[in-house]
Order: structure tokens, then C-alpha cells, then sequence
């Protein structure tokens, strides 16, 4: 064991992983032993120029930021087109191994050197560039989700309002979020069709009773990793997983938790047809009632039932083919 945690040292002493600390405007910079500038621009231009000169610094470099819901996007494109190693981690880790580390303090530079120092640790695999398509549906689906979300809330509002007007002007606003929503789903189909992959992913998808063709591209956008991975993985990252809460003599109720909320709320609404349209998951999620199971709890084991068979199904079409 300890020739191997040598071996993989070794490996990774000669890269070096500099850190990132992303905000709208700005990055903040920190890479162990090695002088960069301490905060640079968040523009396309400044990245690029940056980037040209690391490799006078250092010749492997591996660059690593946080999730920062898309701030982090200009610096990810811009590390892909130089063909520099870059990945983006998740911040609750980061921010755990912050605190293992006594780094109770939070500002820039801390967070910048806290990314450094858990790649270093822990190095991870880069991410990889997504394709045109892949970008295009992500957008496109999160659109969707705005959209389903404005109109819940104005659905919601048209129920107290009894002023003519303002009823007349809710419901127009809802015909226009509607066409909207419809008009999203016509470009999810158009891009799914054009991407021979994609495509072959959503019709492998669709084949289990229960995943609509719009719940399949949620999960096709949301979990791209789908096919790729191990079923306890993929239930992780969909938030399906159950995590125990024992100690000692005691046995905690285990729950799920984190994980990507919008395919799990695609999960769950699959679940929710298949627990009465698909035989097996009918009489699986039968099964669980009758032994006293909640049925908020039975629906939680059928989504990650019904993902780890999602991510079995396309793992035999990325496998290769014998020769």
C-alpha cells in the first residue's frame, strides 16, 4: 500500500496544481512554490494572456477551481482552447478540507490556496470539455427550469387575485411562458436530433417505461456521466444515494443528501409513472409498501433503483465493442 501512495506521489510531485478562486469580476490565484500574480481579470482576454505565459513558469501545470454557478465557465473554455488542464471540484469538499486544516477564516486568497492544497492532496482527474451540443442542451434545459419555475409561482398567484385586470394580465403572461416552454422543448428535440450520440443515449433512455422523452434529456444534460461511472456513484451524484447515520450501538434513519437537484426532480417524476406504468417497478415499489415502507420512501428507492438501471443500460452502449 505504501509503494503505491509512493508511486502515485511521484507521479504527481512534477505537476503542479494551482488554484482558483473564482467571482464575477476577478480571479485570485495560488499555486505552492511556485510566484503568479495574485488576482487577475475574469475576461476571456486576460485568461488567455495569462495562460500563455505559465508554461514559462512551470511545465505541467494543472489548474483547478471551484463551482461558482457559470463564473467559473470563462476560465474552463479559455483552459480547454490552450489545452491546459483544468478541473472544476465541488465547494463543499473544499471547503471541508478548509476546515480540516484549522482554516476557519474565509476570504479570497484562503479559498484560493485552500483549492490549491486539496488538489495537491487529492489530485483529480481533469474535466472534460464538453461538446457544442452538450453546452447547448445544458442551457436550454436550465432555461426550461426558469421558465417552469415562473410560471408555477404566477399559476400560483392567479388563485388570490380578484381584480379583472389583474387576472387578464396573469393569464397572458401565462400563454406567454407556456409558448415559451414549448418553444424550449422543440429546440431540446432539435438538438438531441442533430447529435447522433445524444440521440442514441435519449432512445436507450426512453425504452424503460416511465422516462418521458423530456425527462430524458433533463438527465442527459444534468448527468452527462451517465453510462460512465458505477451505480453507487451515479445514485451519489444524483442524490438518490441513502447515507448511514450509525455510531455505536446506535442506528440512525439513513437520507439522502446534495446531489443535482434537477435530475432528481426529473428521477422522481419518472419514478412516480413507473411506480404505476412499468410492471417491475410497480411491483418493486408494491413490495416496499407492504413492508411498512413510507411512500415517500419507497419513491426514494425506486428513483435510485431506476438510475442505477439508466446507468447500466447506456454502459453497454459506451463499452467497447470485442474485437
Amino acid at each position: 500500500m505504501s509503494q503505491t501512495f509512493q508511486t502515485m506521489n511521484q507521479s504527481t510531485n512534477s505537476v503542479k496544481f494551482l488554484g482558483v478562486d473564482v467571482a464575477k469580476d476577478s480571479l485570485q490565484l495560488f499555486c505552492n512554490g511556485l510566484k503568479v500574480p495574485a488576482q487577475i481579470q475574469n475576461t476571456p482576454k486576460a485568461i488567455t494572456t495569462w495562460l500563455k505565459g505559465l508554461h514559462r513558469l512551470h511545465s505541467q501545470f494543472h489548474i483547478v477551481c471551484e463551482s461558482t454557478g457559470g463564473y467559473e465557465n470563462t476560465l474552463l473554455r479559455a483552459c480547454w482552447k490552450a489545452g491546459v488542464r483544468v478541473t472544476r471540484l465541488n465547494p463543499a469538499r473544499v471547503r471541508d478540507f478548509a476546515r480540516c486544516r484549522g482554516l476557519l477564516a474565509k476570504t479570497d486568497a484562503i479559498d484560493a490556496k485552500a483549492i490549491s492544497e486539496f488538489a495537491s492532496t487529492f489530485p483529480p482527474d481533469p474535466t472534460p470539455e464538453p461538446s457544442p451540443q452538450q453546452v447547448l442542451l445544458a442551457e436550454l434545459v436550465a432555461r426550461r427550469e426558469d421558465l417552469k419555475t415562473q410560471r408555477a409561482a404566477e399559476s400560483n398567484r392567479s388563485r388570490d387575485i380578484q381584480d379583472k385586470v389583474l387576472r387578464r394580465m396573469l393569464e397572458k403572461h401565462l400563454r406567454f411562458l407556456d409558448a415559451q416552454i414549448k418553444q424550449i422543448d422543440k429546440l431540446i428535440e432539435d438538438t438531441i436530433s442533430q447529435d447522433q450520440a445524444m440521440h442514441q443515449k435519449r432512445e436507450i433512455l426512453v425504452r424503460t417505461k416511465g422516462v418521458g422523452a423530456t425527462s430524458a434529456a433533463i438527465l442527459l444534460s444534468c448527468l452527462p456521466e451517465l453510462g460512465t461511472i458505477s451505480g453507487e456513484a451515479i445514485s451519489a451524484l444524483a442524490g438518490v444515494a441513502p447515507f448511514n447515520r450509525d455510531s455505536g450501538t446506535l442506528r440512525g434513519k439513513r437520507c439522502i443528501r446534495a446531489g443535482r437537484a434537477v435530475a432528481r426532480k426529473a428521477l422522481y417524476m419518472c419514478a412516480l409513472v413507473g411506480s404505476r406504468a412499468n410492471p417491475i417497478l410497480k411491483d418493486f415499489y408494491q413490495r416496499l409498501i407492504s413492508k411498512g415502507k413510507p411512500p415517500k420512501v419507497a419513491l426514494t428507492a425506486l428513483m435510485r433503483k431506476l438510475v442505477v438501471h439508466l446507468n447500466s443500460s447506456l454502459k453497454i452502449l459506451n463499452s467497447p465493442s470485442p474485437c
